[in-house]
Parts: structure tokens; C-alpha cells; sequence
């Protein structure tokens, strides 16, 4: 018997991620009671229903329930449980999907690595895991001619994922820009220090990009950003701001 090519286990992997990912949308997180748009939402709405009663044994007896059943929801947001089968069944099939993936030299989503640790007791390294987004690793703010303050951001999680791409993306505009050239000072994968220059332009829009080293997907993946430099320009660029975000390796589809 055959076993599956990596490219069609990443295409059904990837079809149950967005599948998680599009329940966990539906499912929401409860956040908005006042006015329902997800399922959550209402689950919380309920129990504020059940709190407005004026009799209390009413509320004693409902309250409970309709708490775990808020609990539940949000807790498993992406119902894992659903995807037992299937997920069993491909780690079965290829003797165990980490190994299959190390081997591979390729990663899964997020959201199947959650799948997969619910619902098997077997664990996803890192390696086998690429990242969420991680929207703010670090800014630079411009305060004038090679100077700028560098405010600390988020790190990739590398207990669960591995590094990403890196860009920069510009976040304010100064009244009056200029060419900048910025240092960025990265962690890759081995701990080791890295520093990678770019140069931003002058007529640069807020949301204006630039890649951190090669553009994705290229072996410029990093997990931290500890500094950010202003090598040049900026002298009237004052208020100018980039931000350093990762890169999602790969987007997951139905």
C-alpha cells in the first residue's frame, strides 16, 4: 500500500485548518452580548437573560447551564472533536504526522496543529508548525536625522511554531518624509543574532511594505525582533513610524 504524497496531505490538512478556522468565526468569542452577530455572543446574551430574572430560584436553577453552555462554546471554539476521524485516520495512515512532516521538511497550519493535539496524543513540534500572524514584533518611531525609538513587540511562540518572514509596514505618516535607511536586528531560528538593512522610500503610504531580508518564502525566517536602527535620513521625517509584522507561510482554503 502507497502512502499519501505530502502535497495531498497539506491539501486536506489545510481544507480541516480553514474548516476550524471558519467555525471558530461563526463561534466568535462571546465578546459582543449587547448585540449578538455569532453564536458565542448569544450564548452570552442568554446569560445575562437569565441573570435579569427577578426571581431567584428562576435564575438558580437556569444559570448553571446556561454558563457551561457559554463555557463549551468558547472554550472549544473550533469544535476539534468533529475532526477525529479524519484526523486519526491520516496520522495512521502515514505512521504519525509529525514524523511525516519532519521528514517532509514541510508545516501544517495552526489550527490543524490544534486539531491534531486534541483529538491524538501525539504533539506537533515546532519545526512541523508554521505561525499565526504576529502583527506587532516591534516599531520604530522617527525622531529625527538617524535617530528613533525602538518600543519591544511580541515574539513568534517558538514552544509551538516555528520562525516566519518578516516585513516592516508603515504605520503613520510624517507631515514631511524622507529616504530612511533602518537596521533591524532579528533572532533566527538557531538564537542566532541577525541584522537585515532596508530602505524606505520618501512618497511610502501608510500600509507601505517591505520585506525583512528575501521575500517569502525564502530561508529569512526569524522569531524575534530585539532593535530597530535608524542608520540614515529622517531628519525631517519626525513622527514617521514602521512596524515589524510576520508573514503567514501559507494561507489555508476550504
Amino acid at each position: 500500500m502507497g502512502v499519501i504524497s505530502t502535497i495531498n496531505f497539506l491539501v486536506l490538512a489545510d481544507a480541516i485548518a480553514a474548516q476550524a478556522q471558519q467555525l471558530a468565526t461563526t463561534m466568535g468569542d462571546g465578546s459582543a452580548p449587547l448585540s449578538p452577530v455569532t453564536a458565542s455572543d448569544s450564548a452570552a446574551a442568554n446569560i445575562d437573560r437569565v441573570n435579569a430574572e427577578t426571581d431567584a430560584e428562576i435564575v438558580g436553577e437556569l444559570i448553571n447551564g446556561f454558563r457551561n453552555q457559554f463555557e463549551k462554546m468558547t472554550t472549544n471554539p473550533n469544535a476539534y472533536d468533529r475532526y477525529f476521524a479524519s484526523v486519526q485516520a491520516l496520522n495512521i495512515h502515514v505512521g504519525g504526522m509529525n514524523a511525516f512532516m519532519t521528514a517532509a521538511g514541510e508545516r501544517v497550519a495552526p489550527e490543524f496543529k490544534a486539531c491534531m493535539e486534541s483529538n491524538i496524543a501525539e504533539k506537533f513540534d515546532p519545526e512541523n508548525t508554521f505561525s499565526p500572524v504576529v502583527p506587532d514584533m516591534g516599531t520604530i518611531d522617527i525622531l529625527g536625522a538617524a535617530s528613533g525609538t525602538f518600543t519591544n513587540g511580541d515574539t513568534i511562540d517558538i514552544e509551538n511554531y516555528f520562525a516566519a518572514n518578516l516585513r516592516l509596514r508603515k504605520t503613520t505618516v510624517a507631515a514631511a518624509a524622507d529616504a530612511i535607511m533602518l537596521r533591524v536586528h532579528l533572532k533566527d531560528w538557531d538564537d542566532n543574532d541577525v541584522t537585515k538593512d532596508v530602505a524606505v522610500d520618501a512618497s511610502d503610504v501608510v500600509d507601505t511594505l517591505y520585506d525583512i531580508g528575501l521575500p517569502a518564502p525564502s530561508p529569512d525566517k526569524y522569531w524575534d525582533v530585539t532593535n530597530i536602527e535608524v542608520l540614515s535620513g529622517g531628519a525631517v521625517g519626525i513622527g514617521e513610524q514602521w512596524q515589524v509584522e510576520s508573514i503567514l507561510e501559507r494561507v489555508v482554503t476550504l
